[in-house]
């Protein structure tokens, strides 16, 4: 299915055995990136995009598929929740603007990142 086949995709782009993908609900995943530096997190969802923005269906190759991402890097005392709401919001904001759109936090990273 094409949910299966976008984990596997998300998987293959994740930096160490460490890290990890889970399905959110409906077509939302969850990427946990422990340890990594912000600019890796950034680097790892643009690859995301890119291996999601390249499936195809066998039936129909006329079919496209995109992701919108939200980031959230924890910051000291963060709890999951939070770091969840801060990347789900910025997720929402990555599918108002577009396809294949990247949505930061923090200092400098406030606008989307193509």
């Amino acid at each position: 299915t094409v949910i299966v086949d976008c984990s596997a995709a998300i998987k293959y782009c994740l930096l160490s055995k460490l890290d990890w993908v889970a399905r959110f609900g409906g077509d939302e995943f969850v990427v946990c990136l422990n340890g990594a530096a912000r600019e890796k997190v950034i680097e790892v969802a643009k690859n995301i995009c890119k291996k999601i923005a390249d499936m195809r269906i066998e039936e129909n190759d006329s079919v496209r598929f995109s992701a919108s991402v939200g980031i959230s890097v924890t910051h000291g005392n963060m709890t999951a929740a939070e770091l969840l709401a801060l990347a789900d919001a910025r997720m929402y904001k990555a599918k108002k603007i577009g396809k294949n759109c990247i949505v930061a936090d923090g200092p400098g990273l406030e606008k989307p990142l193509q």
